[in-house]
């Protein structure tokens, strides 16, 4: 299982570095190498927050928090799952 989820990883890396370079390889030309840098790293956010976003309305994602320490959960009952 681990093979495969590195193999899925590996292919989106790569599969996605033709559509993402042209994109801020314009920006750095056009306005610069440090905004080049932001746009790399807001699409990156950008993927974290769509991801999160997945979790918390099809898997279920919880956020415990204990005093200064926060704690994910996910709720893997699969006999209700969810609308």
């Amino acid at each position: 299982m681990r093979g495969r989820v590195m193999a899925i990883r590996g292919a989106i890396l790569t599969g996605t570095t033709p559509l993402g370079a042209p994109i801020v390889g314009w920006v750095a030309d056009h306005i610069g190498p440090r905004w080049a840098l932001g746009v790399g790293a807001a699409s990156g956010f950008a993927a974290a927050l769509v991801a999160i976003h997945y979790l918390i309305k099809h898997r279920r994602l919880h956020l415990h928090v204990n005093g200064k320490y926060a704690r994910f959960s996910i709720d893997n009952d699969t006999r209700n799952p969810p609308s």
